[in-house]
């Protein structure tokens, strides 16, 4: 966790303006040709169909910005053009923000990192 204004841990409950920064790196370093695939798996016990109390963004490594992912759902979430998003060493940068004052449970997030070596 690179910063966060939530209190304990799994399940994280996100209220409205409440945020998790994070990046996830391969315990083994990886050397690899091109990303094939990137994938965004979130998981909560009371939501389901589309993400919308919810703001998430991946960190831009050609760009060195945040960039907000549009139109995703609960579960299993393809991320185009996925190669920005993945550094030389497989890191990939994510942060979420609550958009609800009402809240919003989440049990899991899954990052899914497919290469061509």
């Amino acid at each position: 966790i690179m910063d966060t204004t939530l209190y304990g841990g799994l399940p994280y409950y996100f209220y409205s303006g409440q945020y998790i920064t994070f990046e996830d790196t391969p315990i083994i370093p990886i050397t690899y040709e091109k990303v094939t695939d990137l994938q965004i798996n979130m998981v909560s016990t009371y939501s389901n169909g589309p993400l919308a109390d919810l703001s998430i963004w991946l960190w831009d490594f050609n760009t060195g910005t945040w960039q907000i992912l549009d139109d995703l759902i609960w579960g299993a979430n393809s991320i185009p053009d996925p190669a920005r998003f993945v550094s030389a060493y497989g890191t990939v940068r994510m942060k979420l923000e609550g958009m609800s004052a009402q809240g919003t449970s989440v049990d899991k997030i899954g990052i899914s990192l497919e290469v061509e070596r």
